[in-house]
């Protein structure tokens, strides 16, 4: 389920000199957050017989990423002619060696399991290590499976999954049960845009026939996808040439500066680098075409996109008043 953006907008001001113009594009802000909710879908079902039963194991268990451990409770029993008898427990994982989750786009995530019983040992699960002697019960006894996220993530996914196979046998008699169970891990999707601020534009050292140009740096961060799109809107609309508020033959789609009289237009481009490398222009329904990869794990630690503005020469040499101002707004989508 997607939320929708929340959009913190500023504003674009023009400063000249007389004569000609500068400009002031103030950043616009954009926190776009995504959240999923699947429903935790373990089976309350029991396999086994009155000798040797798991309970409430088998079936879809789901975690997410707010906490760093998270448990699945279910529950025991192991007896042998009304008294308790011990048992061994092992956890194989899908792909030999590793407890791991895996995402649709081949990203994983690697686990820790770990048992923990009332009056009953706890430690750590090992792919291939067989753990002995845990005493058993002549009733269900309440147990967890403690899930634990190893190492800090960046995920790239909304959606993680593994499958699981618990082997319990009982010591004196060697009967054995297998339990079937997969984990399920969500993650709640953020996306944002952090450390844009104002664009200062000013025809300061710009001769005639060179069009005006600044840009901000900025970065785009999140969690739970791996790409993301990308549009502007400005509250004086798109303009194309020729179309009655302007007259060019300037084929870009435009956005309009305003003045206290007159308008200036100005175009608009992104780049999925701090460098400005491979500037994609807007389209006339205000998005940037394509998708871009997300660059940077969540800490944002530096700019990985720039927008550019410029506002071409025939417009700002005619231009006869000292500020122009607009609100540029900058929207990202998680793909």
């Amino acid at each position: 389920m997607k939320v929708q953006p929340t959009v913190k907008s500023h504003r674009l001001l023009k400063q000249m000199t007389p004569n000609k113009k500068s400009r002031k594009f103030i950043k616009n802000f954009l926190i776009l957050i995504f959240l999923l909710y699947l429903p935790n879908s373990s089976l309350a079902s029991c396999q086994g017989d009155t000798y040797l039963r798991i309970c409430n194991l088998s079936g879809w268990h789901t975690i997410n990423n707010q906490a760093q451990q998270q448990n699945i409770s279910f529950t025991f029993l192991s007896q042998e002619l009304g008294a308790a008898s011990p048992f061994s427990l092992e956890i194989q994982p899908e792909h030999e060696g590793y407890y791991r989750l895996y995402a649709d786009n081949g990203d994983t995530v690697d686990l820790s399991l770990a048992l923990s019983a009332p009056h009953r040992k706890y430690f750590t699960f090992r792919p291939g290590k067989t753990y002995q002697d845990i005493p058993g019960s002549i009733s269900d006894f309440n147990a967890d499976l403690k899930v634990k996220l190893v190492g800090n993530r960046n995920f790239t996914s909304s959606s993680y999954r593994g499958n699981f196979q618990l082997q319990a046998i009982q010591e004196e008699s060697g009967k054995a049960e297998e339990i079937n169970f997969s984990i399920e891990l969500t993650i709640e999707p953020t996306i944002k845009i952090l450390q844009l601020d104002n664009i200062f534009l000013s025809d300061t050292g710009i001769s005639p026939g060179q069009d005006i140009v600044g840009h901000e740096d900025f970065c785009v961060v999140g969690n739970g996808f791996s790409h993301y799109a990308i549009s502007l809107s400005s509250s004086s609309g798109i303009i194309a040439g020729n179309s009655g508020r302007i007259t060019t033959s300037l084929q870009e789609e435009m956005f309009m500066l305003t003045g206290i009289r007159e308008e200036l237009p100005y175009m608009a481009s992104f780049s999925n680098n701090a460098q400005g490398r491979a500037l994609t222009n807007l389209n006339a329904s205000g998005h940037i075409p394509g998708i871009y990869a997300r660059t940077t794990p969540e800490g944002c630690l530096g700019d990985n996109t720039r927008i550019t503005i410029r506002v071409p020469s025939p417009y700002w040499e005619r231009a006869t008043e000292s500020k122009y101002t607009d609100v540029l707004t900058v929207t990202v989508t998680s793909q």
